[in-house]
């Protein structure tokens, strides 16, 4: 099911990204750039979030179908480089 809400969902996966590092044993060395890092990661995130309503699903008539082997292009002929290398 999917989220009703991104940027809310953004934040609670962050928080969760966040609440682990800081779990950490190692957290006093280096959280400092851990803390900077996970809040690039949340701003480019929500900037990236269509926010509570997104654009609706599209359906192409069509869009599903499949080539077959005999529409596929043949493979292009050997040339002098490929004398050393196995197909």
């Amino acid at each position: 099911e999917a989220h009703p809400d991104h940027d809310q969902l953004i934040a609670l996966m962050i928080g969760r990204r966040l609440a682990f590092l800081e779990a950490l044993r190692t957290w006093p060395v280096f959280g400092r750039g851990w803390a900077s890092r996970v809040a690039q990661v949340k701003q480019i995130g929500q900037a990236w979030a269509t926010g509570s309503v997104g654009p609706q699903p599209a359906f192409f008539l069509g869009g599903n179908a499949k080539a077959t082997i005999d529409q596929a292009k043949p493979l292009p002929a050997k040339g002098p480089a490929d004398a050393t290398m196995p197909r």
